[in-house]
């Protein structure tokens, strides 16, 4: 499985029923969400070190831009390690999970 599609399936699993529509524009925010984290490690950091938190920032990125695109704001609860997304709703929930985003990227910078 490549890391775009490890990243789809983690963002797809916190924005719950998408429409094939949906499906679509989520996949191409997830490549993007690649892009724009792998682009951010410092080159002593490989994706391989990092995969984890790296797959999750690019989820929680893609998600973001996702509520943004589609205007989408209704997210359930989500447990992964240290990180919860509860059910919330507008720019207060696309600020929340940019501010994860840059949590996360911190520290695989810091690395």
């Amino acid at each position: 499985m490549t890391l775009t599609e490890q990243v789809y399936d983690r963002a797809a699993a916190l924005a719950g029923t998408m429409t094939e529509s949906q499906q679509g524009l989520m996949q191409v925010l997830c490549a993007g969400a690649v892009s724009y984290v792998t682009a951010r490690l410092k080159p002593e950091v490989s994706q391989q070190s990092c995969q984890e938190a790296l797959v999750m920032a690019a989820a929680l990125y893609a998600l973001a831009s996702y509520q943004a695109a589609d205007g989408t704001a209704d997210l359930r609860e989500f447990r992964a390690g240290d990180l919860t997304v509860k059910q919330g709703g507008g720019i207060r929930s696309r600020q929340a999970l940019l501010e994860q985003v840059e949590a996360r990227m911190r520290a695989l910078t810091a690395l």
